[in-house]
């Protein structure tokens, strides 16, 4: 079970508001449609994965949300892999061979 806990809510209502989000995600769990839910979800396959067990949030427009886990790859963030050392670097150097590895070791003479 994940349940999202504001700081501020908390503060101001203190352990009932902690009880009752405890309560309605609860009763989302106990819904019939929550596993309908999770399975429209889950045939996204590569999009996005879904756990067995995702939160269900249901809404009031008689839908719902449902967690997932959706992969980004270090390119899409502007990140490359050094063929030499493997770390994760904003810029590569492409060398006559084909690899592409970090500055640092391209001025140590890698490739």
């Amino acid at each position: 079970m994940w349940i999202q806990i504001d700081a501020t809510e908390l503060k101001k209502h203190g352990l009932d508001y902690v009880q009752a989000k405890i309560k309605a995600s609860q009763a989302d769990e106990q819904n019939p449609d929550t596993a309908k839910y999770r399975a429209a979800a889950d045939v996204r396959e590569g999009e996005l994965e879904v756990d067995p067990d995702a939160v269900v949030s249901f809404s009031d427009d008689g839908g719902a949300y449902v967690m997932s886990w959706q992969w980004v790859s270090a390119k899409e963030i502007g990140l490359s892999t050094c063929d030499e050392c493997g770390e994760r670097v904003s810029e590569v150097v492409g060398c006559p061979d084909g690899a592409e590895v970090c500055r640092d070791c391209f001025n140590a003479g890698a490739h």
